[in-house]
């Protein structure tokens, strides 16, 4: 029910939170932020006025995402591309004497 309810902040969210391809595509940070919501309504006091509860959650929640797109994207910054590594790093073949190499 309380997805329900808030489906429209989830899509508006949603449009504004950017994947970090390849790891993180848009339907992992659909399900991520689903779990942030569903966490911040189990876990926050509600607010003195419960009109702001929706604003609170979605609040919570978006900032649960942003903080792990976050470190993924400076996870990705820190590590080499494959294709850097494997093209300028080829070892020599191995040779061994009397075992007939050429």
């Amino acid at each position: 029910m309380l997805l329900d309810l808030l489906t429209p902040a989830i899509l508006d969210r949603l449009q504004h939170l950017r994947a970090s391809p390849p790891v993180i595509d848009p339907e992992d940070v659909r399900q991520q932020l689903i779990l942030e919501l569903l966490q911040a309504a189990a876990t926050m006091p509600l607010p003195e006025n419960p009109c702001y509860l929706r604003r609170a959650l979605m609040a919570r929640a978006n900032q649960g995402v942003r903080r792990k797109l976050v470190v993924e994207r400076r996870r990705q910054l820190t590590q080499a591309r494959l294709e850097d590594v494997t093209t300028d790093a080829r070892p020599a073949p191995r040779t061994f004497p009397g075992a007939g190499n050429q």
